[in-house]
């Protein structure tokens, strides 16, 4: 699982710890519970199928030399 930080408005927080209060849950359980209904509902289940429908979508995009990435990394690493 992998940490994030939103931003919230004032009456979002408010109705989010009510519901945590009367249920006895986390902020955090209630926004995962959220987000994988959205996602369920829009045909987003896995991050996998975000990264397939988006493939070749920048095919005009110039791909860098690796040779020149390498001489980059050792410049300022």
């Amino acid at each position: 699982m992998n940490r994030t930080q939103i931003y919230l408005s004032d009456f979002e927080i408010k109705a989010l710890d009510v519901l945590c209060h009367q249920t006895k849950r986390t902020r955090s359980s209630f926004i995962r519970e959220a987000l994988d209904f959205y996602l369920s509902h829009n045909n987003i289940s896995e991050a996998d199928d975000v990264f397939d429908k988006s493939f070749g979508c920048l095919v005009s995009i110039e791909k860098p030399d690796r040779q020149e990435w390498r001489e980059r990394e050792r410049r300022f690493f």
